[in-house]
């Protein structure tokens, strides 16, 4: 877990601003998220999120495609 993450987050929420957090999704630490001996996330991980994000606000795959 990266605090600094979580250290803009608390300051975003701080200001009135929404956060989604996201980062308590075990999936993501499966193998096939992160790049290996990299740590960056992988395309799976970024389409994953990306429907999370879709789904939370509410967007239809139309809006969104």
């Amino acid at each position: 877990v990266d605090y600094s993450d979580h250290e803009v987050a608390r300051h975003l929420v701080k200001s009135g601003i929404q956060v989604l957090d996201f980062s308590d999704r075990k999936e993501f630490r499966n193998e096939g998220y992160v790049i290996p001996n990299d740590g960056h996330p992988t395309a799976l991980w970024n389409e994953q999120l990306a429907g999370l994000i879709v789904e939370k606000l509410g967007i239809s795959g139309k809006e969104c495609p």
